[in-house]
């Protein structure tokens, strides 16, 4: 005997209410927090499938360059405001001190939460790395050869000094699907039928 049929077997005794007639409407749904863990799993690993963490397959960034990317569609004006830290910084991440695969799950962990979140404007530090091994600047070159692996990240930029010079970076992300949709409906707001 099936669920359904011992459901049913239940309610045999039991009468409807009078008016409109119902009809039942059984549906089983996975918690939505549970559901939206293993959908950024799934996008974690999908990102990591593309993102080395030999720090010799990437082009190398010297520990003192200043790092920047503009991704299409990005206004010049908004990349330069973020590029002189002139938006406040939602939320940041340290990963000097760990190793590159912490590093690479740690930023693409926080990325993923951030813009899920509707963070925009972030920080993350890696330091310089001037004595780094296998060269210096390696996981500042990760972390480069990373962001532009990531479609949530629209820009980066290296920091101004108060916020860590050239060993952290600025990122500005897309807007989430939940930003996205609020635009357009304040957007379509006064637009009417006639």
């Amino acid at each position: 005997m099936g669920d359904m049929d011992l459901f049913m077997a239940e309610m045999a005794d039991v009468k409807p209410l009078k008016g409109e007639k119902l009809q039942p409407n059984i549906q089983y749904q996975l918690d939505s927090s549970l559901a939206q863990q293993r959908r950024e799993q799934a996008l974690v690993e999908s990102y990591f499938a593309r993102m080395s963490i030999v720090a010799e397959d990437v082009e190398r960034v010297a520990p003192d360059a200043d790092v920047s990317y503009k991704r299409q569609g990005i206004q010049q004006a908004v990349f330069k405001r973020m590029c002189n830290g002139e938006y406040p910084i939602k939320a940041e991440l340290n990963v000097t001190g760990i190793n590159y695969r912490q590093a690479r799950e740690a930023l693409v962990n926080f990325i993923i939460k951030s813009q899920s979140l509707g963070l925009r404007n972030v920080l993350v530090i890696h330091g310089t790395g001037v004595s780094s091994k296998p060269y210096p600047g390696a996981l500042k070159s990760l972390i480069v050869d990373w962001l532009t692996h990531l479609p949530e990240v629209m820009a980066f930029h290296s920091a101004l000094p108060h916020h860590g010079g050239k060993g952290a970076t600025y990122l500005m992300l897309a807007k989430s699907d939940e930003m996205k949709l609020e635009a357009k409906e304040t957007n379509h707001k006064g637009v009417g039928f006639r």
